[in-house]
């Protein structure tokens, strides 16, 4: 038997923006819209955040390569 779910941090992100908008709307707490959606915001920072780390080591190889193909 195996398990086939799929369940990542932005999965949890919708789950909880969900949760939280439902509470707000229901009026069974008082918070802001951007509570209900730091959640969302937070994984899409972590994404970008990935993204930009991704492309400054790819730049680093990058340069590496040529400074060491100039070099011979």
């Amino acid at each position: 038997m195996t398990n086939n779910s799929d369940f990542n941090l932005f999965s949890l992100a919708i789950i909880c923006s969900l949760v939280l908008a439902v509470v707000k709307l229901c009026g069974l707490a008082n918070i802001s819209w951007l509570i209900v959606f730091l959640p969302m915001i937070a994984i899409l920072v972590i994404d970008l955040v990935f993204v930009v780390v991704f492309l400054v080591i790819a730049l680093v190889i990058y340069l590496v390569h040529r400074s060491n193909k100039k070099g011979m």
